[in-house]
């Protein structure tokens, strides 16, 4: 049954009851459908929260690995600037023997 339906059936006042047994099997049905959906949606949100603690706890470790390669990034840029022009000038005099 739709959710509009299903809604429908729930909200139903209590003067538009038969107490016929077609009626109140029905009726018991929809109440039982009706449980099982919260019950569902209760999982589906445990699930979620148990989601949004992983990509929580994975956000920390990955901010602390993006700053560990963010300063290896620049201690390499450092020693470039420092020893790419000595490794040029020996390279240069091996070239010139």
């Amino acid at each position: 049954m739709s959710d509009v339906m299903l809604h429908g059936v729930l909200n139903m006042s209590p003067e538009l009851w038969s107490d016929s047994p077609i009626d109140i099997a029905q009726r018991h049905a929809r109440y039982v459908e009706a449980s099982k959906r919260i019950l569902e949606l209760e999982e589906d949100a445990a699930n979620q929260r148990r989601l949004a603690d992983l990509a929580l706890a994975h956000r920390d470790i990955i901010i602390k690995e993006r700053d560990t390669l963010e300063t290896a990034l620049k201690e390499i840029k450092m020693y470039q600037y420092l020893i790419m022009p000595q490794c040029q000038k020996k390279l240069e005099e091996n070239i010139a023997r």
